[in-house]
């Protein structure tokens, strides 16, 4: 059996979340370790409560501790940008597979992750943003290679794969890669994590990965509507999207 980790990266406006997505994570997933990469905007209070919730262990990280980006030299979005990339080349989890779960996404019923040696790509919405290709084009010569849009809530990576990702960038480091994003990122050229990576493996990993259409269902809201979502609020998603795998209920317009 594949052994990972799991990986929550929230903004403060999400740090309400974290507890049911760990508590399901206990229910439905086979994991070693969780690890919470959180905004040191606002201090988290919940983390004592949610080690209550899981019988494996969970660690606490900062988000300078785990990477260090110069985010004046990025010149798009570079909060966003740099949340992605907390996510990807995060090195705090053990294993080198480490599954991360977006900070507004539950995970309601048991998903496999591996097929034998194969990683399952779990496929929500369909999209198709050509700035995210320009990127990729530009950096590694990865388009969009499968026909359909890799970004969801949930990802599977492996360190392996990213590592050889970075190399096949040109870079030896992803301090390299990084100049990369600081000499290319703009408003038409930008990258999406998901679709990097599991564009990059179809290209070059064809035989290692397996997609899968998810039962889903998605929710947003503008923050100025309300800031984040309350506990009666997730636990009425919770209770009427019981026939799905997986729920994310977003909120837009925080930096």
């Amino acid at each position: 059996m594949n052994k990972y980790d799991i990986v929550i990266v929230s903004h403060e406006k999400d740090f309400n979340n974290i507890k049911f997505i760990v508590e399901y994570a206990e229910k439905n997933l086979i994991f070693d370790s969780i690890h919470l990469i959180l905004s040191e905007r606002k201090e988290y209070g919940d983390l004592e409560h949610i080690k209550t919730l899981t019988k494996k262990s969970i660690y606490q990280h900062k988000e300078t501790d785990v990477l260090k980006v110069d985010k004046d030299r990025i010149k798009y979005r570079p909060n966003w940008i740099y949340q992605m990339f907390l996510k990807m080349f995060q090195n705090v989890t053990k294993n080198d597979h480490f599954l991360v779960i977006e900070s507004d996404c539950i995970i309601l019923n048991k998903l496999d992750f591996f097929e034998g040696d194969k990683t399952i790509f779990h496929l929500c919405r369909d999209q198709n943003n050509e700035p995210y290709f320009n990127f990729s084009k530009k950096v590694m010569g990865v388009g969009r290679e499968y026909n359909h849009s890799f970004i969801a809530e949930f990802i599977m990576y492996d360190k392996k794969i990213i590592k050889d990702m970075i190399l096949k960038s040109g870079c030896d480091t992803f301090d390299d890669f990084l100049e990369l994003i600081y000499k290319h990122t703009d408003s038409n050229c930008y990258p999406a994590d998901y679709e990097l990576y599991g564009n990059f493996c179809f290209k070059y990993y064809p035989d290692k990965v397996i997609m899968k259409k998810s039962n889903f269902n998605f929710f947003g809201r503008n923050s100025k509507q309300a800031p984040f979502w309350t506990d009666s609020e997730i636990n009425n998603l919770i209770n009427t999207n019981k026939d799905k795998d997986v729920i994310s209920f977003h909120t837009w317009g925080e930096n």
